[in-house]
């Protein structure tokens, strides 16, 4: 499913590899109903607090929109409904509209008759792992939230889409809520010295303290990152035999990918 408003480079590369295309938004159910007819399983990974697109929120989408994506597809007789969700680890603590939003989505979708699995990841390595100012400035720089001495089991975006996939094609995935996480826990100093290691480069480090966070409700989940997310995968791994993205694998691809720009 692509937006009207998709990029079309994008767009292209999706049907050159042979996907069959449908437009829609889910901030539009009767789009959302078209998109839904005729098909056997729905992966939904759409965020709207990252404001992609103009009407993007919290409430547009990763509320409303997944709301009206579990009522499309339930209508439609949909097979099986994999869900992206958000981690449950030490969150649950903490009110904030994004975690809330992913709650009461997961009711929805456990309510709905449909076949589930819902993933709860930890945080991504590609949004929370990576220098501010890239690898090419003399002088990098990484912003840390807390001490930064709490732990966090990293998860790779693509590990989570393998998940999805292999969690879809089992049965062992049927009506299943999966934490997930990476393949090791490490604090962020430790794995911005992994990150010096791998680029032979010091970086300045910034630390913004918790109770500046905490004044600032905007800053929830800023919150949770500062205070760690570890998940074990050992029995995951036994169900679902995913090859995890280490930090340093991550590491070594984003100095790769610099050094090529």
């Amino acid at each position: 499913m692509v937006r009207p408003t998709s990029d079309p480079g994008r767009v292209e590369w999706l049907r050159q590899l042979g996907a069959e295309l449908v437009t829609a938004d889910l901030k539009d159910r009767p789009s959302v109903d078209r998109a839904c007819r005729g098909v056997d399983s729905v992966v939904s990974t759409a965020i709207g607090v990252s404001q992609r697109q103009p009407g993007d929120s919290v409430e547009s989408v990763d509320l409303g929109g997944h709301l009206s994506l579990v009522a499309a597809a339930t209508a439609a007789h949909v097979r099986r409904f994999v869900y992206v969700s958000f981690t449950a680890y030490r969150v649950e603590k903490i009110a904030f509209p994004y975690r809330d939003a992913k709650r009461e989505v997961e009711k929805a979708i456990q309510a709905s008759g449909l076949e589930y699995t819902i993933l709860r990841p930890t945080f991504f390595m590609e949004t929370w792992v990576g220098p501010d100012e890239g690898f090419n400035s003399p002088d990098p720089a990484w912003t840390i939230y807390g001490a930064g001495e709490n732990k966090v089991t990293w998860i790779s975006r693509h590990d989570v889409a393998e998940f999805a996939v292999q969690t879809l094609l089992s049965p062992r995935g049927r009506n299943r809520v999966l934490e997930l996480g990476g393949p090791e826990a490490l604090s962020p100093r430790e794995t911005i010295r992994i990150f010096e290691r791998v680029t032979g480069k010091k970086f300045q480090v910034k630390s913004i303290p918790e109770e500046a966070l905490l004044r600032e409700p905007a800053n929830a989940l800023a919150v949770c990152f500062a205070r760690g997310d570890e998940v074990s995968m050992t029995d995951t791994l036994r169900e679902f035999p995913v090859k995890l993205t280490t930090v340093e694998d991550h590491a070594r691809a984003m100095a790769a990918s610099s050094r090529k720009q």
